[in-house]
């Protein structure tokens, strides 16, 4: 899972808060994505150049993206911690894992 490129925003406004979003370009391919809502994700994923338009399907064909609520997956589970940090903080940006190390853009996430 990831991106052409790494996208980092730096900080949502103080009175937004951010979410998680996996947007999916195939059935199996994935990006998270940090941003407030599902517009912003998928024009971050735009960015990234995970996905080359975005499509208003009734059919739900890809792209499209989903907010992410709980880890799944072992590399998530173990990290889903920094990934709440990055959420606490409002960060925004392409969410990428790398071993124990959770980066947003190209920023690493520290506890």
């Amino acid at each position: 899972m990831g991106a052409k490129c790494r996208i980092g925003l730096g900080a949502a406004d103080p009175n937004q808060t951010v979410k998680l979003f996996a947007v999916y370009n195939t059935s199996h391919n994935s990006l998270y994505v940090l941003a407030p809502d599902l517009k912003a994700a998928m024009s971050i994923a735009h960015s990234a150049n995970h996905i080359h338009g975005v499509f208003d399907r009734k059919d739900r064909t890809y792209p499209h993206g989903q907010e992410v609520r709980a880890p799944f997956g072992e590399q998530m589970a173990a990290s889903w911690g920094l990934v709440e940090l990055a959420i606490e903080r409002r960060l925004q940006g392409t969410v990428h894992f790398d071993g124990a190390e959770v980066w947003v853009g190209k920023e690493v996430i520290k506890e």
